[in-house]
This record gives C-alpha cells, structure tokens and sequence, in this order.
C-alpha cells in the first residue's frame, strides 16, 4: 500500500527525531554517569550504542558510544534531574527512568531485542515533492540512517580513533576510466578527515561556489550537514529501488525542492536491509552552472562501522569536469568552444592506525566476494618483522599508475579494469618486488599484505674499470645488455653520485646532451624531443594555455611513470626536483629509432627515460 504525503508533514516528523542531537553543553569535573547497556535476555554487552544524557529542560548534555564492554562514561556540569536516551542501530531505542544526579553513579540499560522493520517499496510515479512510501516507514529508515550520521559525529568529535590519511588526486577519462593516481598528502588525525563549510553556508551560496569569477568550488556534504534540520527541510525524501547487483541494500533518495534555486545535490543514501548500517552515499550536483555543468558530476561517501562500535567516513571523493578550451580556425575566424576532456576526483581515505590484514609467507592475498561494481585492489606494505613500510612506491602498469604508502604501509586502487595486474613495489633499503595478481566475476575485491625483503647495504652494484662502467648482476645486467648494444645514452652511479654536477636536470643537459623543456608556468623542467614533434597529446596548463613540446616517456625501475598520452591531464614529472643519488642509473633514448623493443611503441614517439633507482 502506497500512501502519498506532503513534504511539510516528513520533514517536520524527520526533525523531531533530531531534538537530542542540538549542542552538547561541555560538563567540566562534576557528576558523572558509568552507562552500561546490555542485550536483554542474553545480557551480553551492546557495543556501538549512542547513549546520551538528557537534562530536565530536554537538552542532551553528554553523548558517547559504548565501548566493547558496553560501557560509557557521561559527565554533568552539575547535579539536577535526568535521563538517559540509548539508541542502537536495527532495534528500537530506549528512554531510562529520570533520576536525580547528586553524585557520580552507575547505571545499567536493558536494550531491547526488538528490530526495525523497514520499508518494502512501492514506486509510484509523480513530478511533485512528496514520499514514495509510507511517511511513517520512509522516517524510520531515516532514524536508522541518522543514528550512523551520529555515531560518526561522536567519533570524530571524541577523537578516539587514530586515522592514517591519504588524500588523493584522479584524473578520468570521459568514459570513467582511471588515468592517473597521484597523493596529494598523507597525515594522522584522531578529527574528522572530511570537512564540509557550516550548513548554513551551503544553504545560502549551494554546493558549487564561485568565489572568484572563473574559479569553482565543488563541495559534498559532511555529517553535521547531512544531520542539519535546513538539509531536511530542503530536501524531498524517498524510498529508492537497490540496484540490480545489489538487492540487498535499500535506498532513502532525496533531491531539492522545487524551491531550491542555488546549486544543489541529489543523491542516495543506501543501507544494508540485513544489519540496517549506513553504508555509503552517492550523490550528483543538481542546477550546476552552465560553465561547470557536465553528465556525471557529483561524488560518492563510504561509512564504515570499526569493531569498537565507533563509526568513520572510510572513503570519499567529489567528481569534477575537467574541460579544455578547443581552438579551430574556421576561413577568417578562430572558433572557441568549451570541451568536456575528462573529470578529476578529489578525495581520500581513511583507515584506523593498525587495523592490519593478517600477513604469513611472502605475499598473502584473501579474495572477497561482494555486490561492488568494479574491482579494487587494496594491500599493505612491511618489512620481515611486519613493521609498516611508509612510503614505499606501488607501480600498476595496466593503469599507468604509481603512488605511495601511507604512514601505516597502506595503499589502495579502486575501479580497476578486470583482468591480470602487475604490481611493482619499491622501497628504500628494501629488495623491489612483482606481484601478480587478478580481479574478476568472482575476484572483485583483492587484498594483499606484501612482505619486502631489506636490500643487501654492503653490495656495490657497480664495477668502473678505467672509464667503461660494468652493472653486475640483478636488475642492472638488463641495463649493461642495452648499453653494450650501443644505442642511447647512460648516465652511470659514478656521475650520478657526484654532488659537483648538480641537479638531475643539469646532468642530463651536460652528459646526455638531452633538451629539458620548461613546465607549466616555468616552474621545473622535463626532458623533451630535441626535434620539437608534434606530441600526441599536448600537455595542457591552467587556465587554458597549451605546451607544444614532444616530452619524453619516464619509466620508474621498468614501470610505465608518465607518456605523452597523458599530457591531457598531468604534465610531466619535474626532474629538477629529482635527487641524482637515488638513482642507480639513467638510460635515455631520444626517438623511437634508438627505443629498444620492450619499451618500444605509441608512447616512444618522443623518446624514453629510463630511470633505474639504487639497489645498494
């Protein structure tokens, strides 16, 4: 049965359920209250509750989560009257008796058995702001719903769950395909690692700001916004249909009301139907501007729920047009149109300090099974005592893609074609490594701990007799067979290591002869064909301005690091930033001719770096 009712009346019944959730009045050493909450009947401990402390005048004063012992600890500016609220994800919540605080005691709550029932569907067309379900239940998803915001608000605002951070940058094709991963910073947090400007903001300027003419600023919604009452009452609330890959979620969609005239946000929040947890929200950027409006352009927030009952945004990212002014003479005039080259996600993720996969032998892989639309591969990078391995370089080649270890060893790669990958993992001191591996209908998901073993320090890779360097065994003998072929040239240890010849930049410019063209805005330097050619893709600087050097393909310890293929949204690597004594050796072909055939191809048409780190 599909009743039909007015937006007013969902909203005002949503924000009544919010009436705990206002200010916390901080309490300074007074009273405190020892919560524990128990299952009744089995009396076992209920861990992840939200427990909060209510005054006589309804305002909540303390708030917590219990712990895996169920226990919380509340505090009272002061003695008066009051009540506990419990709440607990699935079950119904629980109000205990009021009583008086004169001195600090302890309390026990019996949390009830019973489940939440939720929604079954019934769609029902209409162009009209209203709920596709009954308002009753589509509010009692939303309780569910709001009950996670919360519980990851207590989190962060208690700053009890150390966080290793990475942020990243991901430029895409227009087809969504990844192009390039690049970390933009990694850092420890016990706050919130995903922050949105204050609600009331948003609701004034919207989701997508110009606060500069020309310049954009694309914003998703934090919890505090998400939990505001403006978000509600803004907001036409619905029961949306799961995927087909993905029966087991069920949906609260929402989008603006017809009132809304400021750039806005449609989305929808999915919960599991089995546990009631929140687990992610997805969401696209409603009334953009013209200027950034493109298909495809929102954002996507995973919640994830720790043993410990405390709640975190794992993952995030917003999705941005990445667009590129087209010059063509057409007769006499030069046309100018505006065109859609890609998009770029911002975003990051964020992990507990610790939170380990169980490592034995040299690599070990656990598959998992789930309803996710693409495959990830995530994994975790030690030494041969387990200690992470912190900035340690992962190179995927199917991807084109190299980044680095957070502070705890960790890396991860999402939406990956399906299909066979080769990881490259390199770390100072360490011996770099292979992994192969493969994602499929029934390998989605790849989780790997990789084990490094240290580099041997006292090993001398490189033998000069006279003038005529010789590599020794190992990665180097590959380097030794090409030189001895006599084509290119080689940069060896020997000259590498010379802190008398400068930079890298500078010793390619005097040893090799080698043309190092200026980046965006004169700010570094990359080697570039001696013959200017024509690139296939031009390196492009912002705003608009286009480079026309044929810069060089880079290679990182045999892993594809940069092409000219991907001019259009990264430029080259700057070697003047690069330090000459970490590398082994250099080798470098100026044109496709001098190119040996495994790093022959498209991409060699401007020539080849290659770039060899110090393996002793």
């Amino acid at each position: 049965m599909t009743g039909i009712i007015p937006r007013p009346s969902i909203a005002a019944g949503l924000v009544a359920t919010l009436v705990l959730s206002g200010t916390i009045v901080p309490s300074a050493l007074g009273q405190r209250v020892q919560v524990r909450a128990v299952e009744a009947e089995s009396r076992r401990p209920v861990v992840g509750a939200i427990v909060r402390l209510v005054d006589s005048a309804g305002r909540a004063v303390a708030q917590g989560l219990t712990t895996e012992s169920g226990r919380v600890s509340l505090g009272a500016a002061g003695p008066g009257r009051f009540r506990l609220r419990a709440d607990r994800i699935g079950h119904e919540g629980l109000w205990s008796d009021p009583f008086e605080l004169v001195d600090s005691v302890s309390l026990e709550l019996v949390m009830p058995l019973d489940r939440v029932v939720l929604p079954e569907l019934a769609v029902r067309g209409s162009s009209s702001c209203v709920i596709r379900a009954d308002g009753q239940e589509t509010a009692a998803l939303w309780e569910e719903i709001r009950k996670a915001l919360a519980a990851g608000e207590i989190t962060s605002s208690g700053q009890g769950v150390e966080l290793s951070v990475r942020r990243y940058l991901r430029f895409r094709t227009t087809d969504g395909r990844l192009r390039t991963d690049s970390t933009l910073r990694l850092q420890l947090t016990r706050a919130s690692p995903f922050v949105s400007p204050p609600p009331d903001l948003l609701a004034r300027e919207g989701y997508i700001r110009e606060p500069v003419e020309g310049s954009f600023q694309f914003h998703a919604p934090d919890l505090p916004t998400l939990l505001s009452p403006g978000f509600l009452e803004t907001h036409c609330f619905e029961v949306t249909r799961p995927p087909r890959d993905a029966p087991h979620l069920i949906g609260l969609g929402f989008r603006p009301t017809k009132e809304v005239k400021r750039p806005d946000i449609r989305g929808t929040l999915w919960v599991d139907r089995e546990s009631h947890e929140l687990r992610f929200l997805e969401f696209s950027f409603a009334r953009a501007p013209a200027s950034v409006a493109a298909p495809g352009i929102g954002g996507r927030i995973d919640f994830r729920r720790l043993d410990s009952g405390d709640w975190i945004v794992a993952d995030w990212y917003i999705r941005v047009p990445d667009r590129v002014v087209i010059e063509r003479q057409q007769r006499s005039r030069l046309n100018r149109r505006d065109s859609l080259a890609g998009y770029i996600d911002e975003g990051g993720t964020a992990r507990p300090v610790g939170d380990a996969t169980v490592a034995m032998g040299e690599v070990v892989t656990r598959l998992r099974t789930g309803p996710v639309v693409s495959g990830d591969v995530r994994g975790r990078v030690v030494g041969p005592d387990r200690t992470p391995i912190p900035g340690a370089e992962v190179a995927i080649a199917e991807v084109d893609t190299v980044l680095t270890t957070d502070v705890a060893g960790r890396f991860e790669l999402r939406e990956l074609p399906a299909g066979r990958l080769r990881l490259r993992i390199r770390a100072v001191g360490f011996v770099p490594m292979a992994v192969a591996m493969s994602l499929g209908e029934g390998r989605r998901l790849v989780d790997t701990t990789v084990v490094m073993a240290r580099a041997a320090q006292l090993l001398d890779s490189v033998v000069v007799t006279a003038k005529t360097p010789t590599f020794e065994a190992g990665k180097m003998a590959d380097v030794e067979r090409r030189r001895r072929a006599g084509f290119g040239r080689f940069l060896t240890r020997e000259v590498l290591h010379d802190p008398l010849q400068g930079g890298l930049d500078n010793q390619l410019r005097r040893f090799s002869r080698m043309r190092m063209a200026p980046l965006c805005g004169g700010r570094g330097f990359a080697p570039a064909s001696a013959t200017r050619g024509t690139p296939p893709v031009k390196v492009r600087c912002p705003p608009n301005i286009e480079l026309n050097d044929c810069f060089m393909a880079v290679y990182l310890d045999g892993a594809l690091y940069w092409s000219p293929d991907m001019g259009g949204v990264v430029q080259p690597p700057d070697f003047a930033t690069f330090v000459p004594s970490r590398f082994e050796a250099i080798e470098v072909y100026r044109s496709a001719a001098e190119t040996p055939i495994e790093f022959a191809g498209p991409i060699a048409g401007c020539g080849v770096v290659l770039l060899w780190t110090r393996v002793g």
